[in-house]
């Protein structure tokens, strides 16, 4: 049977099945787009807050390495007291993100393997403060500086450099997420303009064959 040799009703109900079909991918591909758009927003979201984390860590333990040697050069014994115990917090705070890290982190080998690092370098570097902050404690003022001279910087730098790199790999992260997230977007959008045109070429061609 002949296309232009259809009955009205076979015409119509051709015609609107087309186009309906067409919609209905139109959707679909909508659809799919903006439901990995969301998983990359929220990928973003959870991206911001490990960086946060690590920007945070850093900062903590930067403020710690500047504590320390102030307890070492200070001879006021309380503000040596009051630099111990905000250190003690700092060291708390550092330990709790760790822990949010490692949970967030579980299933990225590279991410693991950074945040071990990073772990490794902070039990060594915090068993040098803790040292160096009771010979302090026990009055032993010149053989703290010696330590510190000997242990505790070489001890801080690579953790430093360790928090610095997980941080750089979370911006990364984001930054990745966020292009991949543009080109989605458009590409979505081109979708959806190119199912729209489509759709209206049916609709034209099927008024024409029915009329």
């Amino acid at each position: 049977m002949k296309m232009l040799d259809l009955k009205i009703a076979h015409r119509v109900t051709l015609a609107f099945a087309g186009v309906v079909a067409t919609i209905l991918l139109t959707m679909a591909a909508v659809q799919v787009g903006l439901g990995r758009s969301a998983d990359n927003s929220a990928a973003m979201g959870a991206g911001v807050e490990r960086q946060a984390l690590a920007s945070e860590m850093h900062l903590a333990a930067k403020d710690n390495a500047i504590a320390s040697f102030i307890v070492l050069v200070s001879p006021d014994e309380a503000q040596q007291k009051r630099l111990m115990a905000e250190i003690e917090q700092r060291e708390v705070k550092i330990a709790a993100a760790l822990a949010s890290l490692e949970k967030s982190l579980a299933g990225s080998k590279e991410d693991e393997e950074i945040l071990a690092e990073v772990k490794k370098r902070h039990a060594t570097s915090k068993a040098g403060v803790q040292r160096i902050l009771g010979l302090v404690k026990a009055g032993k003022q010149s053989e703290a500086a010696f330590a510190a001279d000997e242990e505790m910087i070489p001890m801080i730098a690579p953790f430093l450099q360790a928090l610095a790199k997980l941080d750089a790999r979370q911006v990364a992260l984001v930054r990745e997420k966020e292009k991949e997230n543009g080109t989605l977007i458009a590409t979505t959008r081109g979708i959806s303009f190119g199912a729209g045109a489509v759709a209206a070429i049916l609709a034209a061609l099927a008024g024409l064959w029915l009329v």
